[in-house]
């Protein structure tokens, strides 16, 4: 086999492989991979433009799309997140993998930004929650069980450049930001929320739900090479 067979390819499913740690990489080089998106709505859709880099998410149920994997301890990911009008809840999910206790479920960790109608006008908070999918006869949309850990009221967003970003060490949210605002409700209650860490190698990407999103910039960050599940850091 010759050394160029060798290489890994460049995708973004076998990010650990060739990321260089300590930057910024972009993930939407290649489109995304759909997890779960029910197909039995007529008006769901989800299209991703190469050319810009962007993906629209349009779903009035829920839609996930994987942007890559990683078996990484630390590691950060980040979207900038546009709405043609606040409502819905667009974010992202991380630690996607299926349960090892033999029941064919999977399950994974959510940030999202979700808005409503209140008494005052539109309100939008962040929630953390942890979502598990149990499987079930409707076409790629499985039974979901949202067990919301934590939330925190954000100031009504502009309709474009709101940037997520999540940190996660060692199978747990660590740090997380909307709009370069640091979201200390939502970190201090996850340190203290019963979850089992994430091991292993897992899927993220993007959730949208009830409503239309444009997700751009999707950029992982990879903190330390050594530092994977099963592995010491160096």
């Amino acid at each position: 086999m010759s050394g160029r067979e060798r290489i890994p390819l460049r995708t973004n499913w076998e990010l650990d492989q060739f990321v260089p740690p300590g930057r910024w990489y972009p993930l939407l080089d290649q489109a995304p991979r759909e997890l779960i998106f029910p197909r039995y709505w007529n008006t769901a859709r989800w299209l991703y433009s190469p050319e810009v880099q962007e993906i629209l998410l349009d779903h009035p149920d829920i839609g996930l799309l994987e942007v890559g994997q990683t078996a990484a301890e630390d590691f950060q990911l980040q979207v900038t997140i546009a709405k043609s009008a606040w409502a819905g809840n667009s974010g992202l999910f991380w630690g996607y993998q299926e349960r090892n206790d033999g029941s064919g479920e999977t399950e994974c960790e959510v940030l999202a930004v979700v808005a409503f109608p209140g008494p005052q006008g539109t309100e939008t908070w962040v929630h953390f929650g942890h979502f598990t999918f149990t499987p079930s006869a409707l076409a790629g949309r499985p039974d979901i069980n949202r067990a919301m850990l934590t939330s925190e009221q954000v100031a009504l967003p502009p309709l474009v450049d709101n940037v997520l970003q999540i940190h996660v060490r060692r199978g747990r949210m660590i740090s997380a930001e909307f709009r370069g605002v640091r979201l200390n409700k939502i970190i201090q209650d996850a340190a203290a929320a019963a979850v089992n860490p994430v091991t292993g190698a897992s899927r993220f990407g993007l959730v949208g739900e009830q409503g239309s999103t444009v997700f751009r910039d999707v950029r992982f960050r990879l903190e330390n090479r050594g530092a994977r599940h099963g592995q010491d850091s160096q």
